[in-house]
């Protein structure tokens, strides 16, 4: 079953259960306020689902209630139900509204990560991230470029594999300084490309910290 076919069918049924209740309690055992708050179910996740449509479903739910409270023949107000009405439309309201809120915010996050993305991938400079482990996460096509290598072929390798066997530990030693907060300006770093020749660039790097400020997550690396 597909999300929305499961979405719709979760909706249905929690509709269905609400009119059945009403009945229950209409006819059965001639109640008429013990069971209106499980209304606000189907009401809430309509909302949380379809936004402003959600309203849709208090008004069905509204119908539902006055159409058997007036089957019934119960001897309560009909103003009664009216109340509960708004009370289902306010709330369908502000769940659309929060959640309308929450989709922009989550677009719009969307929206600065991908020109983010973007904007590394395409950069004229190399640029190489790798985390605590010093695995590769991922680096530009200006990188692959330098290197030799595609994206494919090495996020997720060593980065040792990117030094000449001469300089590897004076390479890896400069990096392990990095999670220290050490930053790199202008530092000069061979790099071994696929084919075996060397490139010689220079590096400025910076560590990328978790929201707390203090757990490392990645070092960036740009060259030149």
């Amino acid at each position: 079953m597909t999300k929305d076919a499961l979405t719709w069918a979760t909706l249905t049924l929690l509709i269905l259960c609400c009119m059945g209740m009403t009945y229950f309690c209409h006819f059965i055992i001639r109640a008429d306020v013990v069971f209106t708050h499980l209304f606000y179910v189907p009401i809430a996740l309509a909302s949380f689902w379809f936004c402003r449509k959600g309203v849709l479903v208090a008004l069905l739910l509204y119908g539902c209630l006055v159409a058997s409270h007036g089957l019934s023949d119960l001897d309560t107000e009909y103003i009664h139900d009216f109340l509960r009405s708004v009370v289902f439309v306010f709330v369908a309201l502000v769940i659309a509204m929060l959640r309308e809120q929450s989709l922009k915010t989550e677009q719009s996050l969307c929206e600065t990560r991908n020109y983010l993305e973007s904007l590394i991938d395409y950069a004229n400079a190399p640029i190489i991230v790798w985390n605590p482990k010093f695995r590769i996460a991922r680096f530009n096509h200006a990188f692959e470029h330098l290197a030799g290598y595609t994206s494919d072929e090495i996020v997720g390798q060593e980065l040792h594999m990117l030094f000449p066997e001469a300089s590897r530990d004076e390479s890896l030693a400069r990096i392990e300084r990095t999670l220290g907060g050490e930053y790199w300006e202008s530092v000069e770093i061979p790099i071994l490309r696929k084919d075996g020749d060397t490139r010689v660039a220079l590096w400025n790097s910076a560590n990328i910290y978790a929201e707390d400020g203090a757990t490392f997550i990645s070092t960036i690396a740009q060259g030149q």
